[in-house]
């Protein structure tokens, strides 16, 4: 017999991390009482435990006492970090107070469902778990028998990825949708958490990592906007239909359970066979910054042109670019000082649970020093958003200072803008090389396996770096440090390039046009390199480097 109860409260079905990595599931309740002793959440996929980490964090927003003043707002967080747990009681408490909502088989109101939903046809299970980049399955294990059923526990967590992540693409038709069009909902978008590059703060515990992921700096959490924000479990049950007066979310918790779908999931026994996914809520992705605490922001000058005022779109995460060399975008800017006329507004907004970290290491709230792993996750959709072509993942280690200090936010920029132009100088010679062996249709191959070579070396060697960014470190031996390591990498490389040329480059070859031809050899593009290393990495240049003979052939050509 099916079961009549599979309350998320009670039963396992968190999969969490212990302190030796050893994995085991627990329920909501349980995970919130242990998770001092947790390490963190696991999950089938990164984006599974960024969906269900965020479910964590949107019971944390209701259940905890939110100060109105941003003074306030930091004591009460400090005592939530210095104390040995969670306040299990208020969190108990108020999940008490809205129990049969956490229910996922419940028969009036199941979990993040419709009970009543029908269509003419389901989904598939398939569609349940993750989707399938262009067809091919992540999980191969999956194929046949492995998506017949799953059990409820599984079912859950895919049910709240569903939510958070599902692609666009054609729904089934859900009866009563005043949307559907002959037994079809057509595409509304993605859902909410797709839409961004989620940054995550970890800690050592998953206590540690909610409590610095929990920002309490946003302006929803004030007044009466508080009391509108209301996660699904605390609004009327859903319908097939989208909820009327409820157009935009009204703050945090209601964004991170945002309902981009209608569901309900298909039983047989306790076990989930089938699963019928349907249009939801609609949601678009302007102008979110003030609710979505966990994504950087772009300007977006064609949003501007389109809808009028300043637009900022969320910032996704590069698949071809390793975090840090994105990290200068995404820390908190220098805030204005001093009056007059209004200022531009900013090219790009750094995550609000950033800007809390760096709040509460200005307040002595949180150690300057203290390690914070930063992990980004994201979603790359395939053709016009209808599949998730792939799932990206990266992560960072750097020093809570990092967040707060203006002077090492300006050295991390620096170095980062400064190894940019370095490895261009890198690729500037493979090209160069290229043209003295006569094999011009090779250059720009030559040019981007160059500079892969070189980030492949230099993500290796910027994490240990990026760990000495402390309030107490020597900002010209750091900026010294790391261009040394730069410089001695790009040159060994350099060097290989050159030998690998071979003759032909040695023996080099004239280039370019009438009356601006020239000879070009390995030992010019050579020399060429070292000046453009000394320019692009000053506190590295060795003493005695000659000076730059002439202007590079094609050396900036397709650099980023």
């Amino acid at each position: 017999m099916p079961p009549d109860s599979f309350n998320l409260l009670d039963e396992p079905w968190l999969v969490v991390r212990g302190p030796g990595g050893e994995t085991t599931r627990m329920s909501i309740c349980q995970t919130f009482k242990a998770a001092h002793q947790l390490t963190g959440l696991a999950g089938d996929l990164p984006t599974q435990e960024v969906a269900l980490l965020r479910l964590l964090l949107a019971i944390l927003y209701r259940a905890l006492p939110v100060p109105p003043t941003a003074e306030d707002r930091v004591e009460a967080w400090e005592r939530w970090w210095k104390a040995d747990e969670l306040p299990a009681e208020l969190i108990d408490g108020y999940l008490e107070a809205h129990r049969d909502r956490f229910d996922l088989v419940h028969p009036a109101v199941p979990f993040m469902q419709v009970a009543t939903l029908s269509a003419n046809k389901t989904s598939g299970l398939g569609k349940l778990i993750a989707d399938q980049p262009d067809g091919e399955q992540f999980f191969t294990t999956r194929a046949g028998v492995g998506l017949e059923s799953i059990d409820l526990a599984e079912a859950a967590r895919w049910l709240v990825h569903v939510h958070a992540y599902d692609p666009s693409g054609i729904k089934s038709g859900a009866h009563g949708d005043p949307r559907v069009k002959g037994g079809k909902g057509y595409p509304i978008g993605i859902g909410w958490a797709g839409w961004c590059g989620i940054l995550l703060p970890q800690g050592r515990t998953l206590k540690d990592t909610l409590l610095l992921s929990l920002a309490l700096n946003l302006d929803a959490l004030a007044g009466a906007s508080r009391d509108e924000d209301r996660p699904v479990w605390e609004r009327p049950p859903s319908t097939a239909a989208p909820e009327r007066g409820h157009e935009e979310p009204a703050g945090p918790a209601d964004l991170l359970t945002w309902q981009s779908r209608r569901v309900r999931l298909v039983r047989s026994g306790d076990r989930v066979t089938d699963a019928l996914i349907s249009n939801g809520d609609p949601i678009h992705p302007r102008n979110r910054q003030r609710l979505e605490p966990h994504s950087a922001w772009r300007r977006s000058l064609a949003q501007e042109k389109q809808h009028g005022g300043t637009v900022y779109m969320p910032r996704s995460h590069d698949p071809e670019r390793a975090l840090w060399r994105g990290l200068p975008g995404l820390l908190p800017q220098a805030r204005p000082t001093g009056g007059g006329a209004s200022h531009e507004p900013a090219a790009s907004l750094a995550p609000g649970v950033l800007e809390w970290i760096a709040e509460l290491v200005d307040s002595a709230a949180l150690p300057a020093t203290l390690p914070v792993q930063l992990r980004a996750v994201g979603v790359v959709y395939g053709s016009q958003s209808s599949t998730i072509a792939s799932i990206t993942e990266d992560g960072i280690r750097l020093r809570a200072a990092v967040f707060a200090s203006e002077d090492l936010r300006s050295l991390l920029r620096e170095m980062v803008a400064s190894t940019e132009t370095a490895v261009a100088a890198l690729r500037g010679l493979a090209g160069n090389l290229a043209e003295a062996s006569g094999e011009r249709d090779t250059t720009e191959g030559r040019r981007e396996r160059a500079g892969e070579a070189a980030y492949a070396e230099l993500d290796r060697l910027f994490p240990p770096w990026l760990d000495r960014l402390t309030p107490a470190a020597d900002l010209d031996d750091l900026a010294r440090s790391w261009q040394d390591q730069v410089r001695s990498a790009l040159v060994r490389l350099g060097d290989d390039l050159v030998r690998s040329a071979g003759r032909p480059a040695w023996v080099g070859r004239s280039v370019g046009g009438p009356g601006s031809s020239r000879h070009l050899d390995s030992a010019l593009a050579a020399r060429w390199f070292r000046a453009g290393l000394a320019k692009a990495l000053p506190a590295a240049t060795p003493a005695g480097l000659p000076p730059h003979p002439t202007d590079p052939i094609d050396d900036s050509e397709g650099e980023d």
